[in-house]
């Protein structure tokens, strides 16, 4: 992956599985995420690109057009978002 250029990152969680993209194309899938998934954020600060634990992983980059949903995304949309 080219660091200098833009690239379209996508993370689904459905409850039980979480599904990484790179620019449409399905990177990596994680089965073993039990008590450490998605945390609920109410009262509390949800951070892009920081590990919730540390400062040690901490993303060397920029960001531009985050979204949050409410439901998990198909891999259809997934590659559709990643056109824009």
């Amino acid at each position: 992956m080219d660091e200098r250029s833009w690239h379209h990152f996508v993370a689904v969680f459905d409850g039980a599985v979480g599904k990484t993209y790179v620019d449409g194309e399905l990177l990596a899938v994680t089965t073993n995420i039990g008590g450490s998934g998605i945390r609920n954020c109410i009262g509390g600060n949800l951070r892009f690109g920081a590990q919730h634990q540390s400062h040690e992983y901490n993303l060397k980059g920029y960001m531009d057009d985050i979204r949050v949903y409410n439901i998990p995304l198909t891999e259809a949309q997934i590659r559709e978002l990643s056109k824009h």
